[in-house]
């Protein structure tokens, strides 16, 4: 595997999350409860965040996940968690999952020359 600029890849993945703030929160706001369950259960949020689900503070928790992630192996596994839980909720988060997904697949190819491994659906957290 080529070694890669973690720092990098980490601005690259938040990179997209910007992106794709807006139209994630529009996709996810019926089902926030739902999403924050789903993201709690795969570690990715707090407890806090799970009894008062707030989209801001999901990104936040997960964005700070994403800091403590040392390797592209473990960021690719949090990044599978987050897409995971949004396509589990379904409808337009789903299709925010999927987007997501691939454009942290292909900007981590055209930036850096990886293959960033985020298969969603292969099994949930």
């Amino acid at each position: 595997r080529k070694e890669v600029d973690i720092p990098e890849l980490k601005q690259l993945l938040s990179d997209v999350l910007d992106k794709y703030y807006a139209k994630l929160h529009d996709a996810s706001i019926g089902a926030i409860h739902e999403l924050a369950r789903l993201m709690f259960q795969c570690g990715l949020v707090s407890r806090d965040v799970l009894t008062k689900p707030d989209y801001e503070e999901m990104i936040k928790s997960f964005r700070s996940t994403l800091d403590w992630d040392e390797t592209q192996t473990d960021l690719e596994k949090d990044c599978k968690r987050f897409i995971d839980s949004l396509i589990q909720v379904g409808g337009p988060a789903r299709k925010a999952g999927e987007k997501i997904a691939s454009d942290w697949m292909n900007v981590a190819k055209q930036h850096l020359g990886i293959d960033f491994k985020v298969d969603f659906l292969k099994q949930y957290c």
